[in-house]
């Protein structure tokens, strides 16, 4: 168990833009976050941008193997 914390959120979003871009834009994306048990308050900024960009394209971003402390965080209702 371990946490995302600034700069690591923008890897992750840069390698998220990369495989779009290699795939044309046709796939949704799915998080696994299992192992991930804390994130800072720039990663979940980090993390509503993701699905921002997303939405853009008509493309959806799944979180899965959330622990149960992230759920109320990464629920965005924007």
């Amino acid at each position: 168990s371990s946490g995302i914390f600034f700069p690591g959120i923008d890897y992750i979003r840069e390698q998220i833009n990369i495989a779009l871009i290699k795939t044309d834009f046709k796939y949704s994306v799915i998080i696994d976050l299992a192992k991930i048990s804390t994130i800072d308050y720039t990663s979940l900024e980090g993390f509503k941008a993701v699905v921002n960009d997303l939405k853009k394209f008509n493309l959806n971003v799944a979180f899965v193997n959330v622990d149960e402390n992230l759920q109320r965080r990464l629920c965005f209702n924007n």
